[in-house]
C-alpha cells in the first residue's frame, strides 16, 4: 500500500518510514503540507500541538484527497471532547502519542481494510453515476424524438402549404420570395428534427450521405442564424475557393456549424466581438490531404479546466445552457470520420477545428445541387389515412392538384371501414406509419390480406431508412417517403408506386403464403 507521510519532525520521518517500509508499506515522506499527492492509497499526518491548526490540516487535506482515500492523524490529544472535531472534519482514525512504530502499523491495517470499503463504495457510486446518467440520456431521449415527430407533422403542414401556394403564385409575385424562404427555413428545421429523431434512436444512426460543399454550407447557416447572432458580432469568412467537396450527411453538417457559430456568438461579451469562418486544405508531404473548418471567436475564452470538459454531455457554463451541442457536434463529427480540436485562453477567444478527411472521387463545387421537379402528375383513387387534420387537409390538395381522386379518413380503424364500404376501385392508400389506433403497418397487413390489389404507400414522420427495415420482414411492394418531404415527392412517389406492374403485389402475396 502506497503511504503519504508528512511529519514536521525529521527524525520521526525517518522512524516510522523505517518500520513501515520493513512491513512492505510504500512510504512517501512529506515535511511541508504543501507537498502535493500522488495517488497514495492511504494519508498518515502528524498534527500540530494547537487543535485549531490541526483541523485546518486535517480538513484541507480532505479536500485535496476526496472522499475515497483514508487518513490516519497522530496527536498528543486524550480526551473525546478534543479528538472529535478532527474526525468530524475528515480523519478516519485517530492514534494518541505517545505511540510505537509498531503501534501505528497496526493500525494502519484497520486503514488498509477501510481503504478497500472506500474503494467499493466508490465504484458503487460511479455505477449509480453512471446508471443514473444514463436513465437521463434515455429519458431526454424519449422526449427528442417524440417532440420530434410531433413537430415533422407540423413541418408537414407548413412546407406543403408553401408549397401549394408557389405552385400557384406567379414567378413575378413580390410575394414569392418570402414564400421561398419560408420553404427554405422550415427544411432546415426539419432536417434539425431528423437529428432528434436519431438522438432518440427512433431514426437511423447510418445517415444519407452525399458530397457537400463547406463553403456554402457555412455562408447558408450563417444566413439562416443572422437573428439569433447578436448585432454587435461580426462573421468574417475566409474561404478556401475551390473546395473539394467532403462526404457526408448534410443535415447533420449544418447542426454542427450552427452550433459552432452560436457557440462562437454566445462567447462574446456585451461589447461584442468578431468571428472569424475560415475553410482551407491541408496538404502535409507524405500525408493525405485533408479539408479544415475553423470558427474562431474573439470572446472571454475559456481556462484549461473548462476547456478540458466541453464535449462532456451535460456539462455547460451557461445559466440556461443544457449542455448537449458540443457534445452532439463532438459525436457528429466522429461519425464522420473526422476530428475537432479546440483551443482556447481567457481573454482572447477560442478556435475549434474540425480535420476532414479527403474523399477521391468529389470534386471542387462552386453552388449545391439545384432540385429538379420532375413530372410528378398522375390519376386514379387514393385513400389518405392521416389523423392530423392539417396534414391531412394539404396532403389531399397537393394529390388532387396532381390528378387523383382522393378519399380521407382520419384513423387506420376509419380507412379500413372506408375500404370495405367503398363501391370502387381504390388504386392506392396514403397512411402515415404512427396514427394512433391502427399504426401504419398493422393497415398495411390487414390491406394486404383483404386487397392485394391495392398499393400502399407509407408517409413517415420518422426516418425513411429506419421504417424500411422494419417493414422488410413484410413485403416489398410498397413505397416509403419521409415526412416532411417535398410534396411533389410525395405525389412522385405515388406515381411511381402505381407504375409498377400488378404481378408485384401478388407476388409478394403468394410468398407470403
Amino acid at each position: 500500500m502506497r503511504v503519504f507521510w508528512y511529519s514536521r519532525r525529521a527524525s520521526a520521518r525517518q522512524a516510522l518510514n523505517a518500520s513501515l517500509s520493513r512491513q512492505g508499506y510504500l512510504v512517501r515522506c512529506a515535511e511541508t503540507p504543501e507537498t502535493p499527492l500522488d495517488g497514495e492509497e492511504l494519508i498518515l499526518l502528524e498534527l500540530p500541538p494547537v487543535i485549531e491548526e490541526s483541523v485546518v490540516l486535517v480538513r484541507e487535506f480532505r479536500r485535496r484527497a476526496g472522499d475515497r482515500t483514508p487518513i490516519v492523524v497522530i496527536g498528543t490529544w486524550l480526551e473525546p471532547v478534543e479528538v472529535e472535531p478532527i474526525l468530524a472534519n475528515g480523519a478516519d482514525d485517530y492514534v494518541a502519542q505517545p505511540s510505537s512504530p509498531e503501534g501505528i502499523a497496526l493500525r494502519l491495517v484497520v486503514a488498509a481494510n477501510l481503504a478497500k470499503k472506500y474503494a467499493a463504495g466508490a465504484e458503487q457510486k460511479r455505477l449509480e453515476e453512471r446508471l443514473a446518467q444514463t436513465s437521463k440520456t434515455e429519458s431526454i431521449a424519449t422526449l427528442a424524438g417524440s417532440l420530434a415527430h410531433d413537430f415533422n407533422n407540423l413541418l408537414a403542414a407548413i412546407l406543403g402549404n408553401t408549397e401549394l401556394a408557389l405552385i400557384d403564385i406567379s414567378p413575378q409575385s413580390p410575394v414569392r420570395y418570402s414564400l421561398e424562404q419560408i420553404d427554405k427555413t422550415s427544411r432546415r428545421a426539419a432536417e434539425l428534427a431528423r437529428q432528434m429523431l436519431t438522438f432518440s434512436r427512433r431514426g437511423d444512426s447510418k445517415s444519407e450521405f452525399s458530397g457537400v460543399s463547406l463553403n456554402e454550407l457555412v455562408q447558408e447557416m450563417a444566413e439562416l442564424l443572422r437573428i439569433s447572432i447578436p448585432k454587435t458580432c461580426t462573421l468574417r469568412y475566409y474561404f478556401t475557393r475551390p473546395l473539394p467537396l467532403i462526404w457526408g450527411d448534410p443535415g447533420q453538417l449544418r447542426q454542427v456549424v450552427m452550433n459552432l457559430l452560436l457557440n462562437a456568438a454566445e462567447a462574446m461579451d456585451d461589447r461584442g466581438g468578431t468571428i472569424f469562418v475560415k475553410t482551407g486544405v491541408i496538404d502535409a508531404d507524405g500525408a493525405p490531404p485533408q479539408l479544415t473548418l475553423e470558427v474562431r471567436d474573439t470572446g472571454v475564452g475559456m481556462p484549461p479546466e473548462v476547456c478540458a470538459r466541453i464535449f462532456d454531455p451535460f456539462f455547460t457554463t451557461k445559466r440556461e445552457g443544457r449542455g448537449l451541442g458540443l457534445a452532439a457536434v463532438r459525436g457528429i463529427v466522429q461519425s464522420h470520420n473526422s476530428l475537432i480540436e479546440v483551443e482556447s485562453e481567457p481573454g482572447v477567444g477560442s478556435t475549434f477545428r474540425i480535420v476532414f478527411p479527403m474523399t477521391h472521387g468529389l470534386a471542387a463545387t462552386s453552388s449545391l445541387e439545384s432540385d429538379a421537379e420532375p413530372d410528378w402528375r398522375g390519376s386514379g383513387n387514393v385513400l389518405l389515412i392521416e389523423d392530423e387534420d392539417a396534414v391531412r387537409d394539404v396532403v389531399r390538395r397537393l394529390l388532387v392538384k396532381a390528378g387523383y381522386a382522393v378519399l380521407e379518413a382520419a384513423s387506420g380503424r376509419e380507412g379500413m371501414d372506408t375500404i370495405r364500404r367503398f363501391g370502387g376501385v381504390i388504386h392506392a392508400v396514403v397512411v402515415d406509419i404512427g396514427i394512433p389506433d391502427v399504426d401504419g403497418v398493422e393497415v398495411y397487413q390487414a390491406v394486404r390480406a383483404a386487397r392485394p390489389d391495392i398499393r400502399i404507400l407509407i408517409w413517415s414522420g420518422f426516418d425513411s431508412s429506419a421504417v424500411r427495415e422494419r417493414l422488410q420482414s413484410i413485403g416489398t411492394d410498397l413505397e416509403v417517403i419521409e415526412k416532411p418531404s417535398r410534396q411533389w415527392e410525395l405525389a412522385l412517389a405515388l406515381k411511381r408506386l402505381l407504375a409498377q406492374p400488378e404481378s408485384s403485389s401478388q407476388s409478394s402475396q403468394d410468398h407470403a403464403a
